[in-house]
């Protein structure tokens, strides 16, 4: 598999990498840290859920402040900001103050949340800048390869550190890679910024991702399908429980999900460049119908394990050419606020999944549900390929 030949692109699979591995590094280890400060699995939730809490609001503020200042601007402060904060954890978790502590984690949580949203944000404006049309599916694919490499290395990382080392050690890792992504940043040029002093709306993302009915169309059906592949997820550990299946084999099951993601975003690359958009989409919704299909007959542990893989790989093709037909269809001008608006909707939209998981198994039982949540995915499946054909007619079937 041969990266886009570019040097920018190159910057972006290194800022993608540094980034991602800090992240999911410093996600791993502060659960770890507070848990073992408070001796609370209260507050270890409650931190975890005001992580995620603040992207819902973020990410349009976000989209707003980078269309209008531009992404160096605010990333550089705030990664810097993120750096001393981490810094200043050692010394929190040094003085042994748990109330000042507890203070702290909230304090780090906005910090790393809007840090958050304002990557994600920026991260559509910068491949945009990067590529052409015909290579966004490719680099969305390369990017997205790399992201699903360093979220898989970095709890293994940040176990591996928390086992042998000490905490301010395992700390040192998302400094670095803070560190890295800020570098990375500055030489990757905002082309964008000399046209961004007009006065611009803070909520104009979701007008503009509304007047664009087809984007809007696959916005929502991609929240759909991500809400009933996570509620697929979610059910699956009851599922196994309630099958009798050991712990660890459990544990290795849930994990060819994982797996199966990371296969797919490897060989996404590959496929962008050798199938069409038609024949791509055709393969992922037959994958997912076997993975379905194996799950709710009740099938063999083996063949359970091959259903979570082929089940959740598919998502990242959608995924893929979803981001690259709103990088090719939204205005540069307005990408930041668009990309805002759809990464709060997609935020906003991940608790139906528990809801649904719940609700749905207790009333009509596990494979019933799953096999429901499998057909709902199947059919945005079919109807997002066919947006994605009807947008993006010049995608070529290019072989590097």
């Amino acid at each position: 598999m041969k990266f886009h030949g570019s040097f920018t692109s190159s910057r972006i699979i290194a800022l993608v990498t540094s980034y991602r591995l800090g992240k999911n590094v410093f996600s791993v280890s502060l659960l770890w840290i507070i848990y073992n400060v408070s001796h609370s699995a209260l507050l270890s939730g409650v931190a975890f859920g005001f992580q995620m809490l603040p992207l819902a609001v973020f990410f349009p503020i976000a989209g707003w402040l980078v269309d209008r200042l531009g992404r160096n601007r605010l990333l550089f402060p705030l990664e810097i900001l993120r750096i001393l904060s981490l810094v200043g954890l050692w010394v929190v978790i040094w003085s042994h103050d748990l109330p000042r502590f507890t203070i702290y984690l909230f304090f780090l949580a906005i910090i790393s949340g809007f840090a958050d949203s304002l990557y994600t944000v920026s991260l559509y404006g910068i491949i945009r800048d990067s590529s052409t049309d015909k290579e966004l599916p490719k680099v969305n694919a390369q990017v997205e390869a790399v992201g699903r490499v360093a979220q898989l290395l970095g709890p293994l990382l940040a176990a591996y550190f928390l086992t042998h080392y000490a905490i301010f050690v395992v700390l040192t890792i998302p400094v670095v890679c803070s560190i890295t992504t800020v570098v990375f940043l500055m030489t990757i040029p905002d082309h964008m910024l000399e046209e961004r002093r007009e006065r611009i709306a803070l909520w104009s993302g979701f007008s503009t991702l509304r007047r664009h009915h087809t984007v809007f169309l696959m916005t929502a059906i991609a929240m759909v399908t991500n809400i009933a592949v996570s509620a697929i997820g979610a059910l699956l550990v009851f599922y196994l429980r309630s099958q009798h299946i050991g712990s660890w084999r459990a544990g290795a099951a849930m994990d060819m999900g994982s797996v199966g993601i990371l296969v797919i975003s490897m060989i996404a690359p590959w496929l962008v460049s050798v199938l069409s958009p038609q024949q791509i989409i055709a393969l992922s919704i037959g994958s997912m119908g076997v993975g379905i299909t194996l799950v709710g007959i009740h099938g063999p542990y083996i063949l359970l394990c091959l259903a979570l893989a082929l089940g959740h790989g598919p998502v990242v093709i959608y995924n893929t050419f979803m981001q690259s037909t709103i990088q090719s269809n939204i205005p540069r001008e307005m990408l930041g606020r668009v990309g805002g608006a759809i990464g709060s909707l997609a935020t906003a939209s991940m608790p139906v999944a528990g809801f649904f998981s719940g609700d749905f198994a207790q009333s009509f039982g596990f494979p019933l549900t799953i096999s429901f949540a499998g057909i709902i995915t199947i059919f945005t499946g079919i109807l997002g390929a066919r947006l994605i054909v009807k947008t993006r007619p010049h995608i070529p079937n290019v072989r590097t």
